[in-house]
Order: structure tokens, then C-alpha cells, then sequence
């Protein structure tokens, strides 16, 4: 089973390349998961602002779906919308942002070194500045569990400098596909397609 994992700023087009690319892999006579950030936001049961302890449960629960779905033999391809190198920039910031103690940090990436080995066949990073976040979200009207925490001018700024520091460290690791969220979104896929040739 491949694992594909998108990554990147809210309102960057994330959703909308996966469902495009769920097709795609259809069409090649390829099954695939997706393990979608918005299900897992109604499964955790304390607040963001809570940061340490809701990332945690975050992605933990990620964790868990993605070993059903690796055991169940049943995909070509899994989909992670937010997976364990997201969970890197946002550990990273909250930790920036003096939300959560270096010990918890460590433990953090403690947790999360070993699942960027194992699940990490490709990375796509959709890239959008903070101030195209806020007219996107503001524009289209769609609510999130965590936008009373998450959508305020300082964190996504922060947030924004959390992904630009994890692209640089990413950038040799893995393989990585960074995209700019404002090209249409035709133009994204076909991007897209000619990554994912490459590895299934």
C-alpha cells in the first residue's frame, strides 16, 4: 500500500486535489483511502486550545486508521488529508507559540519519527500565503471544529512560518511535491498525475 499525504495551509485546495485525485487513481483501476482531518476533528473530545493533548489525540487517531487500513490489504493507495509530517509544522508552531514545553515537543517528535519513515511513499505540500487563507475562508463560507482556534490573523501567520520551516528541513529527506495553492486547479492535478506515475 502507497501512502500519499497531503500537507499545507488551510484553504489551500487540499480537499479538492484529493477528491480529484481519488479518480484519477479509480480510473487506473487503483483502490484507495482516504483518511480525512474533518472525521478525525468529531472524534476528539478536547479543545484545540488544548495543544500538546489535542495534537496527540489528532494524531493518534490518523495512526489508527491508517493500520486498519494497511491490514485490511483492501487499498493501492491510502490518502492522509493531514498526516505525520503535517503534524510536524503544527507541534512545531504550537511550540513557537510557547502553547506547548520543549519535553512535550520532544515527546511529539518522538512519536512521530518512526510513522514519517514508515508511511511516506510522497508528500504534497499546497502552499498559499496567509492573506489568500483568510479570503478564501471568508469567501467560501466553510467551517471547520477548530476555526474559532485556528482562524485568527497571528496563528495563521505563525502557521505559515511553521510550513515554510518543514519545507526546508523536508526538502532531501523525502519525496516531496510542493505546490502553490493559487494556480488553478487543473493545472494542480496534472502536477499531481505526473508525481504520482512515479511510484505506483
Amino acid at each position: 500500500m502507497k501512502v500519499i499525504e497531503f500537507l499545507g495551509m488551510p484553504r489551500a485546495g487540499k480537499t479538492e486535489q484529493i477528491g480529484r485525485l481519488c479518480k484519477y487513481l479509480e480510473s487506473k483501476g487503483l483502490s484507495s483511502k482516504v483518511i480525512a482531518d474533518r472525521e478525525i476533528e468529531k472524534e476528539i473530545n478536547c479543545s484545540p486550545a488544548q495543544a500538546f493533548e489535542y495534537n496527540i489525540l489528532f494524531f493518534k487517531k490518523i495512526l489508527e486508521k491508517t493500520v486498519l487500513a494497511e491490514k485490511s490489504n483492501k487499498y493501492a493507495v491510502l490518502i492522509l488529508d493531514r498526516g505525520f509530517f503535517d503534524a510536524q509544522a503544527w507541534f512545531d508552531m504550537e511550540y513557537e507559540r510557547r502553547k506547548i514545553t520543549k519535553q512535550e515537543l520532544k515527546e511529539a517528535f518522538l512519536f512521530l519519527e518512526p510513522l514519517q519513515k514508515k508511511y511516506a511513499d510522497l508528500a504534497i505540500m499546497m502552499i498559499i500565503n496567509p492573506e489568500t487563507t483568510f479570503e478564501r475562508y471568508e469567501k467560501k463560507g466553510e467551517r471547520s471544529l477548530t476555526d474559532d482556534y485556528v482562524m485568527t490573523r497571528e496563528y495563521i501567520q505563525q502557521l505559515y512560518e511553521a510550513y515554510l520551516r518543514l519545507k526546508k528541513k523536508l526538502a532531501k529527506k523525502i519525496s516531496m511535491l510542493i505546490i502553490d495553492g493559487t494556480l488553478s486547479a487543473e493545472k494542480i492535478e496534472q502536477g499531481i498525475k505526473k508525481k504520482i506515475e512515479s511510484i505506483i
